[in-house]
């Protein structure tokens, strides 16, 4: 509470105010009737000359028509015999000037220690004493007030309120919507019949967010009414996700020079951006700002959104900008007109007044006919003062009948502010003409506006037209008919439908993150994330761990149906059917193998060697089919580790006999020697070839160690697929194990090539070393270009497909030159060839050729170990070929 030392300088300084505005000039007129009970009247007749400190010039006609509906309703409910039937009702109205310290200066006539001065009141109402009858009409005090309807401006009802609640006047204003008038402790006695301000900014939100627009700017009147705004508007547009452009306070005194700066401003780099502005002031503001624009010529490039400083004032308060301020969407407290009233303005209206400002009106507004038709509009402020009237009436008749049995001139209740305020809130009504009115805790109306839109016709003609509602107590709080409303700005044109954009930065398209800039929150760049991201929140890039994928909108992560290299691949399909046709034919290949190990073609020629290739071959064909099963971690071990393995034990135990070969026929070349080649025992071919495959299966699980298998989620590009990727589950395949297997089974395989080179010159009929070979090249190119593809490719299951098809290529040549053919031969060259009546010790023997390849004959010198016997001489080419296969002894 303020000390009351506090309130007696507050009272004294007022007083003094009130000596000083006391000019006794154009403000200082007073429109009276005298009744039982007086209500005193605050509007605005006169704008105010802050240069000059004084009363101006007369406001627009809808101001006269507002005063005149508290004359109006007051003569009404006098003759309503519902209605305080046994009372009748006064007034006393003062002019404001639109201007808080002027309404201030005569709110102190409403005083009860004002109302002592002689009065032009009658002595023979119910509240006037006899003994103050001075004989000549006059009493020698004036009643005093038992309420105020006003102010207008919320700055003005401010500086009243202050008073009145020092001397227990209750207050109702019409208009008055700044949220500081909503503080109960501040004015306990003030009350209105319109909502605050914090549900008209809801209001302009609500419309600023039905349209898509995020980003305005905010122009604000230099009083408590837009300073509040701005603070409300501020806070609310920060939790809307709404950024405010610019703001800028803005007052009636700006020269033309500083409203210019305004406009400049607002086209300002990014400014510009903001298309919407909302005009947060007073009329008077307002004129001089689209003045201004019109004068610059800028009226298409914004919308203006307005609050009921302007709006209530309708088309009429902006005659002559009506250019600039075309497509204005304005939000005002809810009011209908009232039929009733406006005939009475039609057929009587200020023909029989004792308005003091009816002639001054007449003379500035020639064109308008004196009942009034010039002050009608979409919003009528006229309701609002009704309902201020009606609530006084209503509280006063339930205190009447409640307090005052005494005779009428002894009861002081409805003097008793105190006593009128409880009364007051607890009033509720049908209203003439806006529905039912009552007052919440905090003294205000219901939180219902009216959305007004300022159009323009085909004729050029300018309107005012109601768009919308808006209410607090709906769920859908805005109701807007877009079919009515027009935007004209230079994109819009004034077409249905086509609403500006008023944002900072676009949004961004799919796939892109917002990039906000520090000190404008609503402008950005776009910054594309990667495939495998998505937008959260749309401002951050957020990598989807696989097996999740961005969805369509590329706004959150969705788990992929992985794609495996199985029968719905065509690659797979190739690696399953060839690996399992391999791996049957070696099965086939390594029984019939068996099968005749006892033959001398195949049990002379080491088979045991011969037997670890085949297994080399059963592991790489293995591995190829491997690969087209869906992976796991098992089987991601087998698949690093077989292929390394079968080559090391198809490349060893295959250079071995490309080594014997080579030293076999090179020994056998010299013509007189009878030494026998230097070549290595099974054990020791044994040995080299385990160790051969120590060495590959070490390297291999080192590597296994450093890089662990594990299942690698890869996506590829597919247009078959609906978010464009396909979802590839693989095995973690690693470089380390190709370099490894060039590294332990690469020397091998360039061995077999050296040695099978080398013994290019053997006889033609040959045939064992034609096919070692072919083995050896061929093994060699395919491992070169297989294996340069899989090193060049990034398509995870092309990469795969070429690997393991070089491998398998590899194990069907070795397959087909070292078994095959060799089964061939004993099933079909030896049965022709063969003389079945040769002695078994000649087929037993170790046979020495020396041979020419430029003949069909080859000299023989046939011995046996003992060294018995010996001869000489030619063979025929069916003999020589007996003889090759015989020498395979050696190989």
């Amino acid at each position: 509470m303020i000390p009351s030392s506090i309130y007696q300088v507050g009272v004294v300084v007022l007083f003094l105010v009130h000596i000083v505005l006391s000019d006794h000039g154009r403000g200082d007129a007073v429109y009276a009737k005298d009744g039982d009970l007086i209500l005193g009247g605050l509007f605005p007749m006169h704008n105010f000359d802050v240069r000059t400190q004084s009363c101006a010039d007369i406001r627009e006609p809808r101001a006269l028509k507002t005063v005149e509906a508290m004359a109006w309703v007051i003569d009404k409910i006098n003759n309503d015999t519902t209605l305080l039937p046994d009372y009748t009702l006064g007034f006393e109205i003062h002019d404001t000037c639109f201007y808080d310290i002027w309404a201030l200066g005569k709110s102190i006539n409403f005083l009860p220690s004002e109302r002592t001065a002689k009065g032009n009141c009658s002595c023979n109402t119910k509240y006037a004493h006899p003994e103050d009858n001075l004989g000549d009409g006059h009493c020698a005090a004036q009643k005093n007030i038992v309420g105020v309807v006003g102010a207008t401006r919320s700055a003005a009802s401010i500086q009243a309120a202050t008073l009145f609640g020092l001397h227990q006047i209750p207050q109702i204003s019409y208009q008055s919507t700044s949220d500081e008038l909503s503080n109960r402790f501040a004015y306990p006695y003030f009350f209105r019949v319109v909502p605050p301000d914090r549900h008209q900014v809801e209001a302009i939100i609500d419309i600023i967010l039905h349209y898509g627009w995020t980003y305005v700017s905010f122009l604000y009147s230099d009083d408590d009414y837009g300073r509040n705004g701005n603070t409300e508007f501020t806070e609310q547009a920060k939790k809307s996700g709404i950024c405010i452009a610019w703001t800028q306070e803005i007052s009636d005194y700006f020269t033309k020079t500083e409203m210019e700066t305004v406009v400049r401003s607002l086209r300002r780099e990014p400014y510009n951006r903001a298309v919407v502005v909302v005009l947060f002031m007073h009329l008077e503001e307002g004129k001089l700002f689209f003045e201004t624009v019109l004068n610059q010529g800028v009226q298409n490039e914004f919308t203006w959104l307005a609050s009921d400083g302007i709006g209530s004032f309708g088309l009429q308060g902006l005659l002559g900008v009506e250019p600039s301020a075309k497509g204005l969407l304005s939000v005002v407290p809810f009011s209908e007109r009232l039929a009733e009233y406006d005939q009475y303005m039609i057929t009587e209206g200020l023909l029989n007044t004792d308005n003091p400002w009816v002639e001054e009106y007449i003379e500035s507004y020639t064109n308008c006919t004196i009942n009034g038709i010039c002050g009608n509009g979409t919003n009528p402020t006229d309701t609002l003062v009704m309902d201020s009237v009606y609530a006084f009436a209503h509280a006063l008749e339930s205190l009447l009948k409640d307090h005052c049995g005494l005779p009428q001139h002894e009861c002081t209740a409805p003097y008793n502010g105190e006593l009128l305020l409880k009364y007051l809130s607890n009033t509720s009504f049908e209203s003439l003409a806006n529905g039912w009115i009552e007052f919440n805790e905090a003294g205000e109306g219901s939180g219902r506006y009216a959305i007004n839109h300022i159009v323009k016709d085909k004729l050029w003609d300018y309107d005012e037209i109601r768009v919308g509602e808006w209410s607090a107590q709906n769920s859908e709080r805005l109701d807007i008919t877009d079919l009515l409303v027009r935007f004209y700005t230079n994109d819009t044109q004034g077409k249905a439908f086509r609403v500006p954009k008023s944002t900072c930065s676009t949004e961004c398209d799919t796939g892109y993150a917002k990039r906000i800039f520090i000190d404008f929150p609503c402008c950005w760049d776009c910054q594309k994330c990667h495939d495998n991201q998505a937008v959260i929140n749309e401002t951050q890039c957020v990598a989807c761990e696989p097996p999740e994928w961005p969805d369509l909108n590329r706004t959150s992560c969705e788990l992929q149906d992985p794609v495996y290299m199985s029968w719905n691949r065509w690659d797979g399909v190739i690696l399953i059917v060839l690996a399992s046709l391999g791996i049957l034919l070696a099965l086939i290949s390594t029984i019939v193998y068996l099968a005749n190990l006892t033959h001398p073609f195949i049990s002379n020629s080491d088979p045991i060697p011969t037997m670890f290739i085949m297994l080399g071959i059963f592991i790489c064909l293995t591995s190829c089919l491997l690969v087209a099963i869906p992976p796991t971690v098992t089987l991601c071990y087998l698949v690093r580790l077989l292929p390394g393995i079968g080559l090391a034990l198809m490349f060893y135990p295959f250079s071995l006999k490309c080594v014997r070969l080579y030293r076999i026929f090179r020994q056998a070349k010299k013509s007189d020697s009878t030494k026998e080649p230097d070549l290595l025992n099974i054990q020791k071919q044994i040995i080299v070839i385990m160790a051969g495959l120590i060495l590959q299966v070490g390297f291999a699980l080192t590597w296994i160690i450093i890089i662990p298998p594990e299942i690698e989620y890869l996506f590829e590009a597919s247009s078959s697929s609906p978010n464009g990727v396909e979802l590839h589950k693989v095995c973690n395949l690693a470089y380390t194990e190709l370099i490894t297997e060039i590294i332990i089974s690469g020397p091998m395989l360039l061995l077999s090539c050296l040695f099978t080179f080398l013994a290019r010159q053997l006889p033609d009929n040959s045939y064992e070393a034609r096919n070692y070979a072919f083995s050896a090249y061929a093994a060699l190119i395919i491992a070169i270009a297989f294996n340069l593809t899989y090193l060049t490719l990034n398509e995870p299951y092309g990469k795969m497909f070429y690997r393991y098809m070089g491998i398998h290529l590899i194990a069907i040549v070795f397959m087909f030159c070292v078994f095959i053919v060799r089964l061939y031969t004993v099933y079909f060259v030896m049965e022709l060839k063969l003389d079945k009546n040769r002695s078994p010790s000649v087929v037993s023997g170790i046979w020495r050729t020396r041979t020419r390849t430029t003949s069909s004959t080859v000299p023989i010198t046939r011995s046996r170990r003992n060294g018995n016997s010996s001869s000489t001489g030619s063979t025929p080419d069916g003999i020589m070929a007996d003889v090759a296969i015989i020498e395979s002894t050696y190989l």
